[in-house]
């Protein structure tokens, strides 16, 4: 995916080519709108196995089974291991958890890091100073190498549980010296940045906050999440909804910090940030995942309840199923167009889903209603995954730049560059600009001008500037309708 994964991935690719460490880099130039902390994860990975896609990969799978297991570890610390395990399962199999660990992109390392610190918070004894007070204060500053400022939200959500529950952290010798080994790395990266790049390059990290949180094309409603955090976290957030109730009404201990006002507080705190979208809702599905998995033991004795939970996600079921019936219609009365392998996959996860939903039975335990439950879920996701919705999501470039066709026979090894657009790009020839040097073996990752090119190079131009140059100043090799505005050209 060209935005954001592509350009962390670049960035990262930069990093190894140029020996630069210091500054993210997009097309030769230092733009600090963003930290540096996930391109120095990716390219590490990049060095370690060499550049491919599954190299880039890597990260975000290993910070994904690392949320797994902090969420099971939290879940198991305050309702046990059965509660636990389920727990787990829900988050795996959440659509938008599994979406994200096949992104290298920063959201995931986010939320892992973000888990350490609340774990690490809620280990942390007053009688047993130790690793945990450390990490408590550790975690902050090393989130914000990863999310820049994204991580005070966070931060800010935890402070009631550390004021209530936890205040000796604060007195804590071993917590401070966390707190500055943690944010030591991003003050020493600002400072030198600063000093080889000046304040006003660097001054784009606050610039770019200044912009998120003000009106910009990113902005949406106050309500934004009440309906994009359900949906994406389908069917869990229902049964997450009678355990959050329920631990309002009777909890008086972390759990109340933890599991209701944590997540609570930084959904409100993300729904005032003008800038939304749905991978910052991915900090609050581990927490909506142990409350759905607390509420098998809730429903176990809440009948009434059970009753009415199943018999709304009964309804939802219904609804699935004729979703499906009308997608069904629509394609056999040719008004749906659309490739039929996406087209039979989307069918087959409706299909399969309303089945399941409208066969559930309220009079089951809540553990055997889970286990149905979770099995389709895994089922409709392998379906996703291995269909390519989560893992190809531009096939039609992809293949017009893969290794059997003409274009990567024609590059080999030899250096490619970009050529300087005579005009502004639109967003969709951005993007096939990053996808097409993502593909590129040798790249230049500085864009040159037609008078910078060597007889013999190599350069992707932007096809309406050809007609600019001197004719026969440059050779077309290789031009796909999929790739255009994009042809490979050849300096004469």
């Amino acid at each position: 995916m060209a935005h954001d994964e592509g350009y962390y991935i670049l960035q990262a690719r930069a990093i190894l080519d140029s020996g630069n460490w210091l500054a993210p880099m997009s097309w030769g130039a230092p733009v600090f709108d963003r930290t540096i902390g996930a391109q120095w994860i990716i390219a590490s990975s990049q060095k370690i196995f060499g550049y491919t896609s599954w190299s880039s990969h890597i990260p975000s799978l290993i910070f994904g089974l690392i949320s797994l297991c902090l969420t099971y570890l939290l879940s198991k610390r305050y309702f046990g291991v059965q509660v636990a395990s389920i727990s787990a399962a829900i988050l795996f199999l959440s659509p938008i958890f599994l979406d994200h660990i096949h992104l290298a992109t920063q959201d995931i390392p986010l939320l892992a890091i973000e888990l350490v610190g609340i774990y690490s918070i809620s280990k942390a004894e007053k009688e047993k100073p130790g690793v945990f007070h450390v990490i408590s204060g550790m975690w902050m500053g090393i989130g914000f190498l990863l999310k820049g400022f994204m991580i005070f939200l966070p931060a800010i959500a935890i402070v009631p549980f550390v004021l209530w529950r936890k205040r000796y952290l604060l007195t804590s010798r071993l917590f401070l010296i966390g707190f500055v080994a943690g944010w030591l790395p991003a003050f020493a990266w600002i400072a030198f940045s600063i000093n080889k790049y000046g304040y006003t390059v660097v001054s784009d990290l606050f610039n770019k906050l200044l912009y998120l949180s003000g009106e910009n094309i990113f902005a949406k409603g106050p309500f934004y999440y009440m309906w994009n955090i359900p949906l994406f976290t389908l069917p869990w957030f229902i049964f997450a909804i009678h355990p959050f109730v329920y631990g309002i009404r009777n909890w008086r201990d972390d759990r109340l910090f933890v599991f209701i006002g944590y997540p609570l507080l930084l959904a409100f705190l993300l729904s005032c940030f003008k800038t939304k979208t749905t991978y910052y809702g991915l900090q609050l599905t581990p927490y909506i995942s142990i409350l759905a998995a607390y509420s098998a033991v809730l429903l176990t004795t809440h009948h009434a309840v059970r009753r009415r939970v199943i018999g709304f996600i009964k309804i939802l079921g219904i609804c699935l199923f004729l979703g499906a019936v009308t997608l069904l219609l629509t394609r056999l009365n040719s008004l749906l167009v659309v490739d039929t392998n996406i087209f039979v996959l989307i069918l087959f996860v409706l299909v399969t889903l309303s089945i399941t939903w409208i066969l559930l039975d309220w009079r089951e335990s809540g553990y055997r209603i889970f286990v149905r439950l979770i099995l389709c879920q895994w089922v409709v996701m392998v379906a996703l995954t291995q269909g390519g919705l989560l893992t190809d999501r531009n096939p039609l470039i992809r293949n017009a730049l893969s290794s059997n066709y003409d274009v990567m026979q024609i590059v080999k090894d030899q250096r490619v560059s970009f050529v300087k657009t005579s005009s502004g790009l639109e967003a969709s020839d951005s993007k096939k600009r990053i996808l097409i040097a993502l593909a590129m073996k040798n790249l230049n990752h500085s864009l040159i001008s037609n008078e910078g090119m060597s007889e013999g190079d190599l350069a992707w131009i932007n096809e309406r500037d050809i007609h600019l140059l001197p004719p026969g100043d440059l050779s077309v090799l290789y031009s796909n309708d999929d790739l255009l505005p994009w042809v490979l050209v050849a300096k004469n």
